[in-house]
């Protein structure tokens, strides 16, 4: 299936934190918020699949900057060779960037520490005292002819995945196997939000039948009230049926691929609600993709305060319902109240 996403427009605003340099060899440096000066980049229609979401190409454009003196002041940085770093950091930066000539991808966060990872053909040049990263098309790909970015990616059954981790609003979460896959469905709205992981697909319903097996008695367990099977049972159906799974992380093997992925799939929270808009624009500030439909908190009767209180009705976040049935399997459903 084929999934969509308003384009983001990018500019120096955008940045509200910092640029951190990713080499292919894994190093990484960053460029501090104060040195970017100007920030223009279009892009790829196409999106790219990579560590558990999609993100964008760049496929021209660039980033102006102008490198501080002096040395480094706690960067975040994982180098080779750090001694280079911290004797003239605008000297060691120039230099990697010029000469090793091995820059993979770009990631740009903001104050609060999210993230868009930028991939492309970049290089780096030095002009009238700037330091520039210019991205250049490859020339394989159609570029800029729509104003939104497409995917295809696979669908999900208990045949052509390894295994999926629950992950709960608390930090709660463990593995389930095929094995224990009873059947499932799960259907994906048609536009990507930026989650997690960049851009990740959104679960707008569907089910998981789980017959949960000892065998898997090694399996991943992050429950602050027990690792057995009646524990995960309590964990998804103690509270009334509600659930609170923000994110399921789904290991696939595809024939595509060498060895096993994993996708990080977002879930709706049931207490907001769709408000129409006009405009269609990445919202960095908010964390999210805005587009034709725009998400309203509805608020719920319980403070934050009383989250871990037992008398409390209302959860901070409702996905779904689980619930035991007769033979002793656990139905989860995804995009329904009970």
């Amino acid at each position: 299936m084929e999934y969509i996403v308003p384009k983001r427009r990018f500019n120096k605003k955008s940045v509200f934190d910092r640029i951190e340099v990713r080499f292919k060899n894994g190093d990484f440096l960053t460029i501090r918020k104060n040195e970017i000066v100007l920030v223009d980049l279009q892009f790829y229609d196409k999106l790219v699949f990579f560590n558990r979401g999609c993100h964008p190409v760049a496929s021209s454009g660039y980033i102006k900057i102008k490198l501080q003196d002096g040395k480094a002041k706690g960067e975040r940085r994982r180098l080779y060779n750090p001694q280079e770093y911290t004797r003239n950091r605008k000297e060691y930066i120039e230099k990697r960037l010029l000469s090793e000539c091995d820059i993979d991808k770009l990631q740009i966060y903001n104050d609060d520490n999210w993230d868009v990872i930028i991939f492309g053909n970049v290089s780096a040049e030095i002009s009238e005292g700037f330091l520039f990263l210019r991205f250049k098309n490859n020339g394989c790909c159609d570029v800029n002819l729509l104003n939104y970015h497409t995917v295809k990616l696979g669908e999900y059954d208990k045949n052509n995945i390894e295994k999926i981790f629950l992950d709960f609003e608390n930090c709660d979460g463990f593995e389930i196997f095929p094995k224990e896959i009873v059947d499932m469905q799960l259907t994906f709205e048609k536009k990507l939000e930026w989650g997690a992981f960049g851009l990740n697909r959104v679960l707008k319903e569907g089910y998981i039948r789980i017959r949960f097996d000892s065998e898997f008695e090694w399996r991943e367990v992050n429950i602050y009230r027990g690792k057995t099977i009646p524990a995960m049972k309590r964990r998804l159906c103690g509270y009334d049926g509600k659930i609170d799974i923000c994110h399921l992380y789904i290991t696939f093997d595809y024939p595509r691929h060498i060895g096993a992925n994993e996708e990080c799939i977002e879930i709706n929270d049931l207490r907001y609600k769709e408000v129409e808009t006009d405009n269609a624009y990445y919202n960095f500030e908010k964390k999210c993709y805005s587009d034709d439909n725009e998400k309203e908190y509805l608020s719920n009767e319980c403070d934050d305060e009383d989250y871990e209180d037992e008398d409390c009705d209302d959860w901070s976040y409702i996905s779904g319902y689980a619930q035991k049935e007769d033979n002793g399997d656990v139905l989860i459903v995804f995009g329904k109240e009970k």
